[in-house]
């Protein structure tokens, strides 16, 4: 017996295992979210809620763990600070210069 695969689920699944073998670099994933900051037109001293750009990249497809792992080295390098609250960020001059 010969099974046949649809396409559509065929190329579902190309589509899937595509996207399983590519893993963004830490610095991709941060030029990502720059590009997201600099979409909010946010500038130097200025405060931004980081959750609105982590829900933005996971539609986009990258996972919890990129994500959170690129903002973490990015608050190591400076680039924002904690604001008055942990839902919120600071962005530094060293983050504007950065985007």
């Amino acid at each position: 017996m010969i099974w046949a695969v649809p396409v559509v689920h065929l190329a579902r699944w190309k589509e899937r295992m595509s996207s399983l073998a590519t893993v963004p670099t830490t610095e991709q994933v941060e030029r990502r979210i720059l590009d997201q900051i600099a979409a909010l037109n946010v500038r130097s001293g200025e405060i931004f809620e980081p959750l609105r750009i982590h829900m933005k990249l996971q539609q986009q497809g990258l996972r919890a763990a990129e994500i959170n792992g690129a903002l973490q080295s990015m608050g190591d390098k400076g680039w924002f600070e904690n604001a008055s609250s942990l839902k919120f960020l600071k962005l530094t001059d060293a983050g504007y210069a950065a985007i």
